[in-house]
């Protein structure tokens, strides 16, 4: 494979991480100056990516949590609401997808499983959340209308990211509390990109996957980052891309293991066979519980909300701008 190195901003390894979660507020008035978030970025150059390019049938998606696909839509997106829905009814949920340049995990086992509830019924979350279903956040991004020159998206290899290289920042909106992983740099990560994407080829990758709800088994979510293409001309169109989260609900066969802190307990039933896993925090990292938060001081923490169950299940115009706003790829 052809490769090139590029520059890329990881979290920074502050002291202050050792005490105080990090977080990042969104829409939130009358702050003062440094309140809005504890986050700190720091760029590193030399990060070598490789070109998927003609090798785009290497990757399955159950093995590097990354595929490329060719997959041609048939909606003509142009940013009005009839396209939007038109869209969604093809490929389930669209979000306008920005440019971000710090490496990050759109969800934590934790903010997955909060994420999922979100979209669903109680009677739905208490249905597949309750241990007999496979959770899974899957994400397709395209090009929008034409080839991707600026700010391309390199994807890491899943198998090449450790527990270790993971910090889960709170991103918190008035509507909504998530939590996301940024990554830590280490010369284990193994980081791909498919030159010239075309609108008729997709980008699919997991962010989240409940198999992986307990820290004895390995995690398999894709990190992922956009990055400037040094073999690019410097005057190109701004990027424009499309980017869809899906909730994939698989039955499961076998018994199933949930983290205690996957789930509310109005959420497990009386029976069932459902195996409680507690997560030891890494070594050397306080539980999010024992760290600061200091957002909580500066806005009430949102409650969990619920969809109404009306009936209406084929498409929920739920276009989560609150917290993805500044996190797109």
């Amino acid at each position: 494979m052809e490769a090139q190195a590029i520059s890329v901003k990881y979290l920074s390894d502050l002291d202050l991480y050792k005490e105080e979660k990090p977080y990042h507020l969104t829409q939130v008035p009358h702050l003062e100056s440094g309140e809005a978030s504890n986050l700190q970025f720091s760029t590193f150059d030399g990060i070598v990516v490789s070109d998927a390019r003609g090798h785009e049938a290497d990757f399955k998606l159950g093995t590097h949590s990354l595929a490329f696909e060719r997959f041609p839509s048939a909606v003509i997106y142009d940013g009005s609401d009839e396209s939007e829905v038109a869209y969604m009814r093809e490929a389930i949920e669209t979000v306008p997808a920005p440019t971000v340049t710090a490496i990050h995990i759109d969800h934590t086992r934790e903010g997955g499983f909060r994420r999922i509830r979100r979209h669903l019924t109680h009677s739905e979350s208490y249905h597949y959340l309750s241990g007999g279903y496979r959770a899974r956040i899957v994400n397709i991004w395209r090009p929008l209308h034409r080839k991707v020159v600026d700010a391309p998206m390199a994807f890491c290899d899943a198998r090449s990211l450790s527990e270790e290289d993971l910090v889960p920042p709170d991103r918190v909106s008035p509507q909504y509390a998530g939590e996301i992983y940024y990554v830590r740099p280490s010369e284990k990560q193994h980081w791909y990109w498919l030159s010239n994407m075309v609108p008729e080829e997709v980008a699919i990758f997991v962010s989240f996957d409940s198999a992986c709800s307990s820290q004895e088994m390995p995690i398999n979510y894709c990190a992922h980052v956009s990055f400037n293409d040094s073999s690019a001309h410097r005057h190109v169109p701004p990027r424009e891309s499309l980017e869809v989260r899906l909730i994939v609900l698989t039955r499961m066969e076998k018994e199933t293991e949930v983290d205690q802190y996957s789930l509310q307990s109005s959420d497990i039933p009386r029976a069932g066979r459902i195996r409680i896993i507690t997560m030891e925090p890494l070594p050397g990292i306080k539980p999010t519980d024992e760290l600061k938060q200091p957002w909580k001081n500066m806005i009430k923490v949102p409650q969990q909300q619920e969809v109404a169950d009306n009936g209406s299940k084929d498409i929920r115009l739920q276009v989560e701008r609150d917290q993805h706003e500044n996190l797109g790829g």
